[in-house]
Parts: structure tokens; C-alpha cells; sequence
């Protein structure tokens, strides 16, 4: 029998991701360093903050031009350019929860950003890896390695991604996109729209309140100490349906979410934290109306009020792909698809926080969530 021939690109410099990418589709110049040069450099076009930064030629903001060294926003446009989808795994589950039998449609393979640490701990970066199942076997393409390393079988796979999640890893699961038409109460069609959604679900720290900061960059691989300007008020507080919905983000990169206020929450969602919090326990209701919410209303960069230009629009793309268009009143109020921001600019360490008087979503979930008397109306 022929033995099978698989794809393994060796590590280069920082250019661990593009390696990356090449090893999980299995072809050379899947994807080239120009490639990745031009996302980054697109990705810095359309930044709100470029006004406010200060780089150089060769550092710039998404990636170094020499050394590569790139972020997660251009792994994310890299694999939306292949139609594919990006879903950060809620590292509270473990890697048990993963079902690595799944088809590749489901499935194609999964990326590790794991901190490294060299010269004694005072160098320190992260690295990118690629996981992927061939012809049945699961396959380190870890870059680093001088060879692909075979797994014996699922469960070694799932004791080695508990291992590095342990060591501070991130996880992201890869897919095709998958249909924006599929029907949120079936339970398969769930599973795909969670997928398509990309949710970005990581560690959820209950009860943390966010503090209000003075702008400063918001790149991967900024993190520098947060000046924290006042303590958020009483009034101000997300809720425990909030919190739980920024929760679902990694803390230590750059993201921005327009969280519904407590009162959007009730009247538009039906949610109410004690008794949705409470129903949580017998099912995932809530969990998969905040996470699809969350898709709706979040976008992978830093976007304070300030950046955005007075009376002017602006678009981003969500983590779902839905199209956000946004732009600042004259009396400093942020305005997203027609909903007004009741609070600016709060923060928890990477992640900007704007609590709006409604909720952003598309058509096809607001008529899904609408209680049936509204509908007969």
C-alpha cells in the first residue's frame, strides 16, 4: 500500500502562521508571505485606529514586514478568502467536548496559538500550529518539527490539546461556511450556525467589572498596562447576561462588542438573567441565543467612540460576517444599525465594551426570537 504523502512546511523566521496555513490545506503556496503581507496591509487600511498609531516600516500593526510574526485578524481574512470559518473553543469545556470525528465540512482541522517562552522567559511570543486529520489520523504539522507527528488515536488528541490549552493556549476549530438560511431551532442547523458564527468562545470570568480607559492602541500583541480613568457606576454595570456574553471572548486580544443593556435584554430577547441563568442548567437556550448575539455584535479590533468619525459612516465586518454600519452623533452617542449607544468606551484589558439601547442582529434571528403575539400582530 502506498504510503501517503503529507505536506510539512518548516519553520521560517516568524512565519509560523503562513507554515501554518500551508500544513492545514496540505498544498505549497496555498498561501504566500506576499499573501499575508497584502491582508495585513488591507487590515491596516480599514483600521479606525492607523490615525492614532505609531509604526514603522517594518512593525507595523497586523505584522512585522520581515519577520512575518502576524495576528489573528489576518488568520481570520486569510481563511475567509478560502471560504472557510473560524470557531474559537471554550477552552471550559476542555478538548472533551470536541468531537474530532466529525466530517471535514464540520471539521477541517484545527490551530493552536500557544505562548512561548525562550532565553530564560525574558523573550516571549506565541506560536502558531496546525492540527489536522488525514485519511483517518490525526497529524502535529507543528512547523518546529522536522517531521509530521501522527496521534495513535482520538483520545491521545484530546489529552494533548488539554495539555497545551493548560500551558495557556487558544483553539480555534476550522470549517467550511456553512448556509445562513438553516433553521435555528433545528438542533443539527444549531451546531452549524454556531459554526458559522464563528463565537469565539474561550474563558468566561463571571462578575468582572469594566473599567473606563483612556484610547491606546488595540493590536494583537498590544498589551501594554491599562490606565483605568474612573470606576464604572452602579447604573453602569453590563448584567449577568452581559458579562457572560463578553465572557465568551479571550480577554488578551483585541475586540470590540456592542452589548444589548439589561433592558434591551428583556424587552427584545425575553431574557432575564435570574430566570435565563437558572434555565441554563436544564438546557443551552441561553448560551446559544448570547453566542449568536455575540456573532452579530462583535468585530476582531479595538474600536473606542473616539476612533470613529463625527457624522461620517463607517463598515465592519462582525465575527460572523454580518455587515455593521456605524457612526458617531454630534452629541458623542455611537449609532449602530440604527440602534444608540447608552454606554461608551468601558473596558476589560483588550476587549472595548459599548452597551447599546437595543440589540444588533439580522432579520432572520429577530423574527426567530419575536414572541408569538408579536407575530400575529
Amino acid at each position: 500500500m502506498e504510503k501517503t504523502q503529507i505536506y510539512h512546511e518548516k519553520q521560517r523566521l516568524q512565519f509560523c502562521l503562513l507554515h501554518a496555513l500551508n500544513n492545514l490545506f496540505q498544498e505549497k503556496d496555498s498561501f504566500t508571505r506576499a499573501d499575508l503581507n497584502n491582508i495585513a496591509d488591507k487590515l491596516l487600511l480599514v483600521d479606525p485606529n492607523k490615525e492614532h498609531q505609531t509604526w514603522i516600516p517594518i512593525f507595523k500593526p497586523h505584522h512585522n514586514a520581515i519577520t512575518g510574526n502576524y495576528d489573528i485578524n489576518v488568520l481570520i481574512s486569510a481563511l475567509e478568502q478560502k471560504g472557510k470559518t473560524v470557531v474559537w473553543h471554550d477552552r471550559r469545556n476542555g478538548a472533551s467536548s470536541i468531537d474530532l470525528n466529525r466530517s471535514e465540512d464540520i471539521l477541517m482541522g484545527i490551530v493552536l496559538n500557544i505562548p512561548v517562552r525562550k532565553f530564560g522567559g525574558l523573550w516571549k511570543s506565541r506560536h502558531w500550529v496546525a492540527l489536522r486529520r488525514i485519511e483517518g489520523i490525526w497529524y502535529n504539522l507543528d512547523s518546529d518539527f522536522k517531521s509530521p507527528q501522527p496521534f495513535k488515536g482520538a483520545d491521545e488528541v484530546k489529552e494533548f490539546l488539554d495539555f497545551i490549552i493548560s500551558c495557556g493556549a487558544e483553539l480555534m476549530e476550522f470549517s467550511k461556511k456553512l448556509r445562513k438560511n438553516c433553521s435555528f431551532n433545528n438542533s443539527i442547523a444549531f451546531v452549524c450556525l454556531v459554526v458559522s458564527v464563528s463565537c469565539f468562545v474561550v474563558v468566561f470570568i463571571s462578575l468582572l467589572r469594566l473599567p473606563e480607559v483612556a484610547n491606546q492602541r488595540g493590536t494583537f500583541g498590544s498589551y501594554g498596562t491599562l490606565r483605568i480613568r474612573k470606576v464604572i457606576k452602579e447604573e453602569e454595570k453590563l448584567g449577568e447576561l452581559g458579562e457572560m456574553m463578553v465572557g465568551m471572548l479571550p480577554d488578551d486580544l483585541a475586540f470590540t462588542v456592542f452589548v444589548p443593556s439589561v433592558k434591551a435584554f428583556e424587552h427584545d430577547l425575553k431574557l432575564w438573567a435570574n430566570d435565563s441563568l437558572d434555565q441554563q442548567k436544564e438546557n443551552d437556550n441561553t448560551y446559544a441565543t448570547l453566542s449568536r448575539i455575540l456573532g452579530f455584535s462583535a468585530v476582531p479590533r479595538s474600536l473606542l467612540s473616539v476612533n470613529v468619525p463625527l457624522g461620517k459612516e463607517v463598515t465592519f465586518d462582525s465575527i460572523s460576517g454580518f455587515k455593521l454600519y456605524i457612526w458617531r452623533d454630534t452629541d458623542g452617542t455611537l449609532v449602530v444599525n440604527r440602534i444608540r449607544s447608552k454606554q461608551l468606551d468601558l473596558r476589560k484589558r483588550e476587549i472595548v465594551v459599548h452597551i447599546m439601547n437595543g440589540v444588533i442582529m439580522d432579520a432572520e434571528f429577530e423574527q426567530s426570537v419575536r414572541p408569538d403575539d408579536e407575530d400575529e400582530d
